[in-house]
This record gives structure tokens, C-alpha cells and sequence, in this order.
């Protein structure tokens, strides 16, 4: 089947193919870490670091990361399937 945009075939791996799966897992990784991240911030606000502005802000700054991350997986795997089903409608 024909790639998006000169990507070449759609599959499942190789040279000049397109994975889903592979794009829906890196996107998957990339989250994990940003989800790190904001719990090891939270780690660092709670006792005596929380009332540190510095520590507070960068908490908030993880917090619209990760938030971003789960908008950007979100919007891939709708547009994954909304392509699925227009490719099945026109079967």
C-alpha cells in the first residue's frame, strides 16, 4: 500500500517503510520519560521544597509536558484510525 506523503510502503519495519506501531511506541516512550519526570518533580516539592517557587515552576513546567505528550499521542492514534476507517470505506 502506498505511504503518506513519499514515506514509501506501509508495513511493518524495513527500508522505506511506515510502521504505525513503531510511531505509536516512540510516542509511547517519549510519554513514560515525561511521566518520570513529573513524579520525580513532585518528589522534589514535597517537605522543605514545597514552597520553592524554582522547584514549584519546574513541577508546573513537567506537569504542561506531559500534558502535551498525552495531547500529541492522543491526536496520532485518532488520526491513525481515522485514516484506517477511510481506507475501509473505500474498500
Amino acid at each position: 500500500m502506498a505511504g503518506v506523503g513519499g514515506i514509501g510502503d506501509v508495513g511493518t519495519g524495513g527500508p522505506g517503510k511506515l510502521d504505525l506501531n513503531a510511531v505509536v511506541t516512540s510516542i509511547d516512550v517519549a510519554l513514560t520519560s515525561a511521566n518520570d519526570n513529573v513524579k520525580a518533580k513532585i518528589g522534589g516539592v514535597s517537605g522543605d521544597g514545597a514552597d520553592d517557587p524554582a522547584k514549584l515552576a519546574e513541577l508546573q513546567h513537567a506537569i504542561n509536558s506531559w500534558s502535551v505528550m498525552y495531547n500529541i499521542r492522543s491526536t496520532v492514534v485518532k488520526s491513525i484510525k481515522d485514516v484506517m476507517m477511510s481506507i475501509l470505506q473505500k474498500v
